[in-house]
């Protein structure tokens, strides 16, 4: 039988192991939002790599300025627009051509059809 002191055990244990299947969790939060802000602190600083960014002159809103009235960023504007709506509106394309392959009955259509394909 289980005494009420096992069981505690039990849990205190499984508690801990859950908890350090956490960990590797939190590092990707970490790694994945948290860092990259540090590359829109450098935006904002005329930055030298090897050197600290505490020792940089401010830069300011200067290369965003210059970024906006460069005369090909509103044509590269549209065009990540353009190809980026077009990703979009052919997602749903391979899942439902994925499910009207699968929707064959016989094994000789769909093989057939799926060898066409490629």
């Amino acid at each position: 039988m289980w005494s009420g002191k096992k069981i505690k055990n039990c849990f205190k244990n499984q508690r801990w192991m859950l908890l350090t299947m956490t960990v590797p969790f939190f590092l990707c939060v970490v790694a994945f939002s948290l860092v990259p802000l540090w590359g829109w602190l450098i935006a904002f600083y005329d930055y030298f790599p090897g050197t600290s960014i505490f020792n940089q002159n401010f830069a300011g809103l200067r290369y965003f300025q210059r970024m906006l009235n460069d005369r090909y960023f509103y044509q590269a504007l549209v065009n990540t627009l353009i190809l980026s709506s077009m990703a979009l509106l052919t997602y749903p394309i391979a899942p439902v051509f994925a499910i009207l392959l699968n929707e064959f009955r016989s094994g000789k259509y769909n093989l057939n059809f799926a060898c066409k394909l490629h």
